[in-house]
């Protein structure tokens, strides 16, 4: 399911990798398995359990939203371009 920013819906059957080979990697970033998130729908960043991350974001999913701590150093640096 895409989610987007205004709270609408789409469902989609392409897989989450095939999408994010279309999205501009400045404002898009895969979270995990889950999860590709907008860099403007972040409301929140929360330390969560040894070294992850917790990203809220608007309008809220129903599962959290984790960040590995393997990818938490690639996080900050896409937060930071």
């Amino acid at each position: 399911m895409i989610c987007t920013t205004g709270n609408r819906k789409y469902y989609s059957a392409t897989s989450l990798d095939e999408i994010g080979k279309t999205l501009e990697t400045e404002h898009f970033y895969r979270a995990n398995r889950q999860f590709i998130i907008n860099i403007k729908a972040i409301k929140n960043i929360l330390i969560y359990g040894k070294n992850q991350l917790k990203i809220v974001i608007e309008p809220e999913p129903e599962e959290n939203i984790i960040i590995s701590k393997n990818k938490v150093s690639d996080f900050k640096k896409w937060l930071e371009q």
